[in-house]
This record gives C-alpha cells, structure tokens and sequence, in this order.
C-alpha cells in the first residue's frame, strides 16, 4: 500500500471578484495559511448540516427532520452524529430531545428520542471510542426533592428546578438505547443554609461540591429552572474523564468517567479515588466560595474541551469565552487553560482556588478578527497550530494562525428559509459550533469530495485555487536528527543537526519553486533569515528530508 504525507496550500482570497453585487454571505477569505480542510456546520434555524472545502465549495450535506439540538459532528465512518429539537415539557435555550445518526448517503442509520416530563437532552452529545455516546440532558425533579436537597424553597420558580445528568448510550436497533452510565448533579450538592436539610456544610471546605443554591449569574434570575445551565461535554480517552461547562455558574469542570454507576452517584471510587465528584473547576472560584468577583475568569462560556494531543497545545483545555458581563465590556475571547494535573488528580492549594491564575494563551480578536457571539459558539484548534472559531450569533467561522493574523472568514448563507442568494442578508443565521476536519480523516476514505457549488443560491463567480501537492513517503520524510523552531517563525528561524555531516538546504514554495539555498552547511544550528518573505506554507528540504516551515508576520 502506497503512503503519502499531503502538503495543503490554497491561493490567497480576499474579498473575492464578485459581479453585479456587493458580497454579503459565503467565502471571504482563504489564505495559503489556512489549514486546508472539510469544515462542517448545521445552522440553528435549518434542517440542513454542510460539510464545503476551503473554498466554500459545498461537499457534502445531510437532512434532518428536525433542527439541530444543537451539536453535530462527523464520525470516522462518514456517519453524522447529530441532536435535533423536538418539544416536550422542557422549554429552554440549547433544547434538544432528538439524537440522529444519518449515513454520508443521508439515510438515517439510528435515532432516539429524549424528551418526556422528567429529562431532555440538550446541547451537546460526544462520541466515545467504543461508539457509545455521551448526551447532556435536564433532570426535573420534583420541587421536595429540590428542598430535601437544600434548595432555597423561595428561588423554586412556577417550572421548578433543573438538575443536570450526562448519560452514556449504547445504541441498539434502530431506535433503540441502554444507558450503560450515568453522573448526576444531584449527587454532588452542598448547601450552607439549612442544617436541617441534607448537604448541609462549609461550602469552602468542599470545592469537590456545587452548592445547590448558587446564583444564576447568566440570564434567568435566581427562580430560573435552569439555573446551572450545562452546554458542553467532552470526552479524554487518556485520562477517562469528561469536561463539562455552566454557563449559568460561568465554570467548567472535570469528573472522573472510570466510575460505575454507584460510584459516580458517590464520593469514593474511579481512578482518582474520588467517585463523580468534581476533579476541577475552573472560571469562577466564588461559587465554592474562594474568590470574588474579581477573580472571576469565565463569562458565559461554551464548548470547553481538551485539545487533542496530537495538535499544538494537545492536553490543555480550550474554551470559546463568551464574555458576556464582563467588568470591562461585552466581548468574546479565546482562552486555553493548562490544568494542573497531578496523576489523574488536579493540585489544589489548601484553602486556596484551582489555578491557573489566568489561562496560559488568550485569543482577543482586533480589526478584522473582532468578534463577539454572547450565545452558543465554540473554537476548535487545527493541526497547523492555527484556531478555528465560531462566533455563532455573527453567523461567522474564521480562522487564525499562531500570529493572531485573519486566514480563512466565510458567513453562514443559510436561514430557515434555505440558503440565500449572494448580497442578501437576513437574521436568524446562529451556528452552535464548526468543526474542519482534515483531508485524511477516515470518513473520506472511499467518499466522493468533489465540490460542488457553494452552498449559496444564485453564486457570483470567484477565483478560488486548492493546491493538493502529494509527495511520496520514500522521498518525503520527517528526520528527526533535524528540527526547525520557531515554526511559525517571522523572523529568523533555527535549524538544528543533531548529527554529523554536511548537508544542503532549500527553502520551496508549495509549487516546488525554490526560493534560497544553502549546500554544505556544517553548523549545528544555522541561522535562516525569513524575514524577506511573505506569510505562507513552505517547504525546507534539508538534504533528502523534508518538513514544512510556516512563516508569519506580526
């Protein structure tokens, strides 16, 4: 069987030519140092979920009955994996009730329903190695039960109170499900205000509990039902653990997935020793009552994750910061945290809050990557070390390198209407999240991706190249006797031999044009001067290896 590694490089768009009209939706940028891709989105108000390539050029799209609810994602096998909305007694942002999987052919493989008088599913779904899947869903309990646990009775609204639960699915059948584990909120209360009640304790001494009558900081007052919120789950294979966030409470947290279901409903038991109670938390230490207001990090947050391993930051925990409330005003951020990991347990200061002080990097858009979504949204980090963000309220994905500098920008063209016809606009164009997923994923093994057109009505043509250029493994390969860094690099970048010998240097665009040479170099770290040229994918050949170097520019 023949190997390749593919080297991505896409002609640099902006603004593309369009005739007869101003652009207002679809492609508007996508430079050569975009991560070249299959980006998938589901628009809030359609039926509809696209999978376009860099260009915008649609590739693939599903059809659901019902719209999304909310999340979806494309499944190693070419299946979509998706939540749809149906209504029950359940009325809340995030509503969902409805889990599909539907074929890359678009015929529905599975589905089932979540949504009765006592639970819902919502928001988020996560797909586990064993193809069982994780879904966020509402727990009504009656309001007795909300007392007994130490529930204020005055903040119990007309709907009662929403306790949250995450479930995991063995799907069977065709319609069919058995829940094989499950972690309750309401295990894992502590409350200070009722020593007749249960839960009753120093709410500082048990940063491993939630307190049961901690304020909705976001939206529904204090007698909301859903008062904690909960909008994402995600899943590390390594660990065993899931992340899940509060955008009510603006914190996320991390518990222990080893567990059996008696001993997530407990204090005891897992890998960390602490059955399901909360491993971390991080955001805003003053609901377990270690910090104030300024020590507050997290603003309506969504789609906290682990970054995959594999990527430039992999093991730290990304997070698309709403910022809503914020002392300073209302914008939205990027942040990535590095939790501090001990084991399979997180270091937590006597007396003191979960650090990090502040997260380890910070994403504040400027001029052309300003952004603010105060809802839904995610960012999702990219092989290449670039992020992709989806800022859903401003119907737009972008992507940026390490630099901070604009790569790729396309606006959602769909509403609950279809897809609209270049330079017409219109509202109701959220998107929850969006994914890209790389040219070698498995799911496009044996697919067929020729683009079609994009998926606006009554396109304008525009100029819009893909490079794919393959190189045979046998003449392409990562040495690692040689290393380059920094990579990106904008000014001067190091090459470093760590064997002997002489060896020759070329620096290539992706057309395998070479743009400077060096031969019979015998340093062991040579200084190379790409200040001269301009941003972009290269090529640096280094005897018969080969790796690819980014340059950027502040």
């Amino acid at each position: 069987m023949r190997s390749y590694i593919f080297l991505f490089i896409s002609l640099w768009l902006s603004s593309p030519s369009l005739q007869g009209q101003n652009q207002t939706v679809g492609l508007f940028v996508n430079d050569s140092l975009s991560f070249n891709g299959y980006t998938l989105f589901a628009p809030v108000s359609s039926r509809k979920t696209y999978l376009i390539d860099n260009c915008g050029y649609k590739i693939n799209e599903w059809t659901s009955t019902a719209n999304p609810g909310m999340s979806a994602y494309l499944l190693e096998d070419g299946t979509l994996l998706r939540a749809g909305r149906v209504f029950a007694s359940f009325s809340a942002g995030g509503s969902g009730g409805l889990i599909e999987m539907i074929s890359w052919e678009d015929e529905l493989l599975w589905s089932y329903r979540i949504a009765n008088d006592t639970m819902h599913q919502h928001h988020d779904l996560s797909i586990l190695p064993n193809g069982n899947i994780l879904a966020v869903v509402w727990e009504n309990r009656p309001d007795e039960e909300a007392i007994l646990a130490g529930r204020d009775p005055s903040s119990i609204g007309n709907m009662g109170v929403w306790f949250e639960k995450i479930i995991e699915l063995k799907p069977v059948g065709t319609n069919e499900a058995e829940i094989v584990w499950e972690w309750k909120l309401y295990d894992h209360m502590i409350q200070d205000i009722d020593s007749t009640k249960n839960n009753f304790g120093v709410i500082y001494e048990h940063p491993e509990l939630i307190d049961v009558n901690s304020r909705n900081f976001q939206g529904g007052g204090s007698a909301s039902a859903d008062w904690f919120h909960m909008n994402s789950v995600d899943y590390n294979a390594e660990l065993d653990q899931i992340i899940f966030s509060s955008r009510s409470l603006n914190e996320i947290y991390i518990i222990d997935h080893s567990t059996s279901i008696e001993e997530a409903a407990g204090h005891t038991g897992g890998i960390a020793g602490k059955g399901g109670d909360i491993l971390f938390r991080w955001g805003n230490p003053r609901i377990y009552h270690r910090g104030g207001i300024e020590d507050q990090r997290l603003y309506g947050q969504h789609d906290a994750h682990w970054i995959p391993g594999d990527r430039p930051g992999g093991g730290n925990l990304m997070i698309f910061n709403n910022g809503s409330g914020r002392p300073e005003g209302n914008f939205s951020t990027i942040e990535v945290v590095q939790p501090p990991l001990n084991g399979f347990n997180y270091n937590i200061p006597e007396g003191e809050k979960y650090g990090p002080e502040d997260a380890l990097w910070t994403f504040e858009g400027a001029g052309n990557t300003e952004f603010y979504s105060s809802r839904i949204s995610g960012a999702q980090r990219q092989p290449n070390g670039n992020t992709l963000i989806c800022s859903g309220n401003q119907y737009r994905i972008f992507e940026v390198d390490p630099a901070g500098n604009l790569v790729w920008d396309y606006i959602n063209p769909v509403n609950q209407n279809g897809a609209l016809s270049q330079g017409s606009s219109s509202s109701s164009r959220d998107m929850f999240r969006a994914y890209r997923y790389s040219p070698d994923y498995p799911a496009f093994e044996g697919k067929d991706l020729i683009p079609g057109n994009p998926v606006e009505s009554n396109p304008q043509p525009y100029l819009c190249n893909i490079y794919d250029i393959t190189t045979s493994v046998n003449t392409l390969t990562q040495k690692d006797d040689f290393q380059i860094f920094p990579n990106p690099g904008s000014d001067i970048v190091y090459v470093s031999n760590d064997s002997p010998g002489n060896y020759n240097l070329t620096l290539m665009d992706l057309t395998g044009q070479t743009i400077i040479s060096y031969l019979n170099i015998n340093q062991q770290n040579f200084e190379l001067d790409v200040s001269p040229y301009p941003p972009g994918v290269y090529i640096l050949r280094i005897g018969n290896a080969a790796k690819r170097l980014m340059i950027t520019k502040p």
